[in-house]
């Protein structure tokens, strides 16, 4: 309890120096990470792939439900985040790498995966990211996704209406739009036991050609 504590407090003042970066003032719920471990049907996956480690929560989801024959990275971009992870989180199963989400084909490439990757499950929030790191870090996805593999990530609810950047003020991104025009199929569920409430995307059947940009599409309506 005292570890979970001190935690989640360590990610409270990361999130105030670098709001854009972990887009919460706290780590993801159970209730959120259940979800995502849910949708993602990891007893199917042999290569299973996290954008966003953060402080191990769904991490530590995801190695319950994964096969023992399966492998698991985990990307975190903040190198005290993806150090804790590895020190609480000892599993062979598990390779925590400190790095971009949006480099993600370079950084599977160069930790050794060639076979196409069954489930990426993502951490960041994307209604925060510069609308150039969210296009490569989706592109990345649909370029290592199997064919029939699953891309499963949230947004904020509120992130339609309203979200603040230091980088671009207020704003609005409307997530489900944005992948309705990279995949073929898109299911989504509201996870209300969330803080702040989240909307979980379940991604199937990747679109590979990439549309083009459109006017305003980061702030759509």
């Amino acid at each position: 309890m005292k570890q979970t504590l001190a935690s989640s407090w360590g990610f409270f003042k990361r999130a105030l120096d670098r709001w854009e970066q972990t887009a919460a003032v706290v780590p993801s719920s159970r209730f959120l990470s259940r979800a995502l471990t849910r949708h993602a049907e990891l007893r199917r996956a042999a290569v299973v792939v996290e954008l966003g480690a953060g402080t191990g929560n769904v991490t530590r989801a995801i190695l319950r439900e994964m096969r023992a024959d399966s492998r698991l990275i985990a990307i975190e971009i903040d190198a005290s985040l993806a150090e804790q992870v590895r020190a609480t989180l000892v599993d062979p199963r598990l390779e925590v790498i400190c790095g971009s989400a949006a480099d993600l084909p370079q950084i599977l490439a160069a930790a050794g995966v060639r076979s196409p990757v069954d489930v990426v499950i993502s951490g960041l929030g994307m209604s925060m990211l510069a609308p150039a790191v969210r296009e490569a870090v989706v592109d990345g996805v649909r370029s290592v996704l199997a064919d029939a593999g699953i891309f499963v990530l949230f947004g904020y609810v509120h992130a339609r209406a309203l979200v603040w950047s230091r980088r671009g003020g207020f704003s609005r991104f409307n997530v489900r739009g944005f992948l309705a025009e990279r995949f073929g199929s898109l299911e989504r569920e509201v996870i209300t036991l969330n803080l702040p409430p989240a909307a979980v995307y379940t991604c199937r059947r990747s679109l590979r050609a990439s549309p083009p940009p459109a006017a305003g599409s980061a702030a759509a309506g």
